[in-house]
């Protein structure tokens, strides 16, 4: 959990490096008309749209590789901090 030990500029360009990386959009469970990407980011968090776990390709992202995330489903279950700072795993 980096991001806790980053400066506002480290982390918004951070952010900017989440949403360029990330592959959400060819996701089994991304819905056509969402338009945000990059739900493991904290600022960004769970999808208002996806309900439904279709399937999960997070551990193929460059952005799960980079940030050494460990869970999954991020657009229904949250952020990756979130999940374990709530004690809900996303295995």
């Amino acid at each position: 959990m980096e991001e806790m030990n980053m400066s506002e500029e480290e982390f918004a360009e951070k952010e900017q490096w989440v949403k360029k990386e990330c592959i959400c959009a060819g996701c089994p469970s991304y819905k056509a008309d969402e338009t945000a990407l990059g739900f493991c980011w904290p600022s960004l968090g769970k999808s208002e749209m996806i309900s439904e776990e279709k399937g999960c390709i997070c551990g193929n992202c460059p952005v799960y590789k980079g940030a050494e995330l460990t869970l999954n489903y991020y657009c229904t279950r949250d952020s990756e901090i979130s999940q374990k700072m709530s004690g809900s795993s996303g295995m």
